[in-house]
C-alpha cells in the first residue's frame, strides 16, 4: 500500500465480476507506467457497493484496497472511496471502463499545472456490435460537451480541494450524479481562475445497456430525465443502473 500517493483512483462496483479484472489490470498498468516515467505514485480503491458476486474477492487478489458501502447508490459508493483515499488528485472510474496510460498521465499533468481543477474524457465503447443508436448517442454527447463541458461517469477527475468545495457527489441522486458534480466543479473553477477540461483521449467503456434494454427504452428514459430531472432521486426509476440480474 502506498503511504503517500499523489493521486487516488476510485472504482464504484456493484456485481461487476465480468469486467472488474480487465478494469483493474488497465489501471494497474497505467499507474505503473506513470510511476516508472515520473516517479509519481498512485493508489487504486475499489468500493464494493454491496455486491453478491466475486467483485470484491477479485479486487483483493489483485492487491487493490477494498472499501465496503452497504447502500446501493453510486454517489454513496464514490464518496466512500473518496473518504478512504489519500491522494491530492481524485479519479473516479467505472468498473467496466479501460483507461489508457496516456490519459492518466495527461490528467495528472494538467492538474499539477494548477490551471485545471477537474474534467472528464472522451468516450468509446468496448463492444463492436452495438445498435447504431449507441454510436449516434455517443456522437451527440461529444457534440454537447464540446460546447458545454461535462464529465461522463466513466471517468471523472478533480483535485481534492475542488471535490470538497463541490460537496462530493450528491447522495440524493441514484444516477446523473456526475453531471451535478461537474456543474459544481465548474463553479469552483470559475471562482479560482481555473478550467474544467474534457481531455480528448478516449476511455473504453461498456455500452451493454443498449443491448440489455434496447434503444427505444433508453431514449424514452433520457427524454423523461431531460423533462423531469427530479426522477434521478427515484431508485425505482433508476433501476437500470442497479439491475444485478443483467450484470
Amino acid at each position: 500500500m502506498k503511504m503517500n500517493p499523489k493521486y487516488s483512483i476510485i472504482i464504484p462496483a456493484f456485481n461487476e465480476e465480468k469486467y472488474i479484472m480487465d478494469t483493474i489490470k488497465s489501471l494497474k498498468n497505467a499507474v505503473l507506467i506513470q510511476e516508472d516515467k515520473t516517479g509519481v505514485e498512485g493508489e487504486i480503491i475499489l468500493v464494493d457497493n454491496n455486491s453478491t458476486d466475486r467483485t470484491a474477492e477479485i479486487a483483493k487478489t489483485e492487491g487493490v484496497k477494498v472499501v465496503f458501502e452497504p447502500v446501493n447508490c453510486i454517489a454513496k459508493a464514490r464518496n466512500a472511496g473518496a473518504s478512504a483515499s489519500k491522494g491530492e488528485f481524485l479519479f473516479f472510474v467505472d468498473a467496466d471502463t479501460m483507461i489508457p496510460p496516456e490519459l492518466l498521465e495527461n490528467a495528472i499533468s494538467i492538474l499539477s499545472s494548477g490551471k485545471v481543477c477537474a474534467g472528464g474524457a472522451k468516450i468509446s465503447f468496448i463492444e463492436d456490435n452495438l445498435p447504431a443508436a449507441a454510436e449516434i448517442s455517443l456522437a451527440i454527447w461529444h457534440s454537447i460537451v464540446k460546447v458545454v463541458p461535462f464529465a461522463a461517469g466513466s471517468f471523472v477527475y478533480c483535485t481534492r480541494e475542488a471535490f470538497q468545495y463541490a460537496g462530493g457527489f450528491d447522495e440524493k441522486l441514484y444516477a446523473g450524479e456526475e453531471i451535478l458534480l461537474s456543474i459544481r466543479l465548474k463553479k469552483y473553477a470559475a471562482k479560482n481562475g481555473m478550467n474544467f477540461r474534457v481531455i480528448p483521449i478516449p476511455v473504453r467503456t461498456s455500452g451493454r445497456k443498449f443491448e440489455w434494454y434496447g434503444t427505444a427504452h433508453l431514449l424514452s428514459r433520457a427524454l423523461i430525465i431531460m423533462l423531469f430531472p427530479h426522477v434521478l432521486k427515484s431508485k425505482i426509476f433508476c433501476k437500470l443502473w442497479y439491475d444485478s440480474s443483467r450484470k
